[in-house]
């Protein structure tokens, strides 16, 4: 197996105790055939750990950033063969967000490329720019929008460890993002 790490990964190792931890598991299928309970699990998690912060502005953040993360590993899963780990760890004033899901080689590869070229990115506003251009021309499928504006427009660290094997098949993603409540 070969492991590659991008970004700020396990800022916070898992061995420290959070004071808050929430795991759950579900299969990508679930989300995508009954999309709504994306939103409905994002907004349940902001109103969570939004009531250790207490700060009206961090539900909306929350919720919005849990979205993007939910969907992005829903949608780029194994459908009905694999699930997807969602673990969130609260230490004093930071939310550590993990998504653990198993992908297709293209979108493994093609994340994993994109996340690393976005983090080299002096001005993510230009950048953005550019995307709304080539979202417009209907070949390009997978635009890389959402993550593109957390990093843009939220105060939030983003990392990620790609795990292959490709003669087993085995693409597994575990995606971290950190989020501040005092910032």
């Amino acid at each position: 197996m070969q492991t590659t790490v991008i970004g700020n990964f396990n800022i916070i190792p898992d061995a420290l105790p959070a004071e808050g931890n929430i795991s759950i598991v579900i299969q990508p299928i679930d989300i995508i055939t009954h999309w709504r309970r994306c939103g409905l699990l994002a907004d349940f998690i902001a109103g969570f750990y939004n009531n250790a912060a207490q700060q009206p502005d961090n539900i909306n953040l929350i919720s919005t950033v849990m979205n993007e993360l939910l969907e992005n590993a829903t949608k780029y899963s194994r459908k009905r063969d694999a699930l997807v780990a969602l673990t969130l760890k609260q230490y004093d004033n930071v939310l550590k967000m993990q998504l653990q899901n198993y992908t297709t080689p293209n979108h493994f590869y093609y994340f994993k490329n994109y996340l690393a070229s976005l983090l080299e990115q002096d001005n993510l506003e230009q950048l953005y720019i550019e995307k709304i251009v080539q979202k417009s021309d209907q070949k390009v499928t997978e635009s890389g929008m959402g993550m593109l504006i957390l990093l843009k427009d939220y105060p939030v660290k983003i990392g990620a460890t790609f795990i292959e094997d490709p003669h087993t098949d085995h693409y597994e993603i575990i995606t971290q993002l950190y989020y501040y409540f005092d910032n």
